[in-house]
This record gives structure tokens, C-alpha cells and sequence, in this order.
């Protein structure tokens, strides 16, 4: 099976002792806006039903204070042509863009993780219209 280098994960550091973090499993998901959602993918364009589904998302997610791996088990779309990550230009940063949809087909948000672990929403995409390259 190969030698194992070391059985420590934590560092002899006070100020790192973890080395090895299970992020996603322990740290709650939360939704953030940074900057103005992508146009025409906004809260301006959205209808009816993209308000519904948006509410949908944050009641399933954000309103069951659900771990980041347990939203993204269900609600984390891997069928792009990149799988769940795609890699996009926002403002001068080039970012790991997710999409999530709130188990409909149809329904899909898009966003980033920030350094403090939030998702920052970046497009709502109710009708699913936008496709990653």
C-alpha cells in the first residue's frame, strides 16, 4: 500500500493545530454578496418564479443551517462540462465557480467560496439558461 509518512495531524504550532481540516463538513453554509450579481442573471431580471426558487434554495440550505457538505451532496450540479467546479473570470480574480440548483431541474444559482467560506451568489439563473464553456 505504500509507507506512510507521518500518523501526526496536528501541528506542534499553537497557532495551526489542525493540519488537516474537514471544511466542508464543519463549517455551515451561508450565502453572501461581495458585488452586483452578473447581468442579465439578477434579481432585477428574475420573476416570479426565480424569487420562489431562489427562497426555495435558502430555505433548504441556509435555512436549516446545513453544513457546506450537506448542501452540496444534494443540491451541487457536477454535470457541467468542467463538473462541479468551472473556472471564471469575476471583477480581476479568476475563481473555482459552483452552480447549485434547490432540487429542481430547472433552477440553478452560481457562485464562489470566499476566504471565510461563504458562497458568494453571483448569478440566479431560474430558468436555467446559463452554460458554462
Amino acid at each position: 500500500m505504500g509507507k506512510r509518512l507521518t500518523s501526526q495531524n496536528k501541528a506542534k504550532d499553537a497557532n495551526n493545530p489542525i493540519l488537516v481540516t474537514p471544511r466542508k463538513a464543519s463549517v455551515q453554509f451561508k450565502i453572501a454578496l461581495e458585488d452586483a450579481l452578473i447581468a442579465p442573471y439578477t434579481f432585477k431580471k428574475a420573476k416570479a418564479e426565480g424569487a420562489k426558487g431562489f427562497g426555495e434554495f435558502i430555505a433548504k440550505t441556509v435555512g436549516k443551517h446545513l453544513s457546506i457538505t450537506a448542501v452540496e451532496n444534494p443540491y451541487l450540479r457536477t454535470d457541467g462540462p468542467h463538473g462541479a467546479k468551472n473556472k471564471e473570470r469575476i471583477g480581476e480574480v479568476v475563481r473555482d465557480m459552483y452552480h447549485f440548483s434547490n432540487g429542481s431541474r430547472q433552477f440553478r444559482v452560481h457562485g464562489y467560496y470566499n476566504a471565510q467560506n461563504y458562497f458568494c451568489l453571483c448569478r440566479l439563473d431560474p430558468n436555467h439558461r446559463y452554460n458554462f464553456k
